[in-house]
């Protein structure tokens, strides 16, 4: 690709490409039920978690998920694992920024965002479609609409501004939805006594527990599915 064309030319079997085939290939089965293997119950949190996965493609492209000089951006002192010289960079939505390594340094990050976002909006029409379920709107609204919410981009000096506007329109928006607790499906399922964890009901019943087996069962899929690129960097996957 050519947003991946560095100055010293170098490659990598394990490179972050935004939309790859295996990226594809991961989430589509994600979506069609594959990698749950029919367990209707972890479904959603499959999909959930292949989507987090697949937009990822696109923010951390250019990285490699291992320690390696590859990530080296600069003279960062930081481990070179994964986009660690960058910071929060790559995830921040429609931040301004440079990576030193690429023959086109200048970074924008609404364009990767926006284009992910689409991508993933096209799997969900037609995981709605197989299962009879009528669009709310076009690709073309759909676009529109990610494109207002994001708004203009900007470099980090006036990123806080930005993104405290940004927030306010996302939370216009999914305001049907009640505020996160990233601890409630765990509370939901789990009571705790004096040193002792106990099941409130049984944990097939739990969102908490479907939600594990369903992260167990990606990671187990995709694992198999980058075994060649694991190989091919020299990687012992025996």
């Amino acid at each position: 690709m050519r947003s991946a064309r560095r100055h010293d030319g170098r490659t990598h079997p394990l490179n972050t490409t935004p939309n790859s085939a295996k990226a594809n290939l991961m989430i589509d089965a994600a979506l069609s039920g594959e990698i749950c293997g029919g367990a209707d119950e972890q479904l959603l949190h499959g999909i959930g978690i292949a989507s987090h996965a697949y937009i990822d493609t696109w923010a951390h492209q250019n990285f490699i998920g291992i320690k390696d000089d590859f990530n080296q951006i600069g003279n960062d002192p930081k481990p070179n694992i994964g986009h660690a010289d960058a910071g929060y960079s790559p995830d921040i939505p429609c931040l301004l920024w440079q990576d030193e390594r690429l023959e086109k340094p200048q970074i924008d990050n609404r364009d990767r965002f926006i284009e992910a976002g689409m991508a993933l909006f096209v799997k969900y029409l037609k995981f709605n479609k197989d299962r009879n379920s009528a669009a709310r709107c076009t690709v073309e609204e759909m676009e529109a609409e990610l494109v207002a919410l994001l708004g203009a981009s900007s470099t980090m000096s006036s990123m806080e501004l930005n993104r405290s506007n940004r927030y306010a329109r996302y939370k216009q928006k999914i305001s049907f939805l009640e505020a996160f607790d990233p601890d409630k499906w765990w509370h939901q399922a789990v009571r705790h006594e004096s040193s002792s964890y106990f099941w409130k009901v049984p944990k097939e019943q739990t969102q908490w527990f479907q939600f594990q087996e369903a992260v167990k069962k990606h990671a187990a899929f995709t694992f198999e599915l980058i075994k060649p690129e694991l190989k091919a960097a020299g990687i012992d996957v025996a």
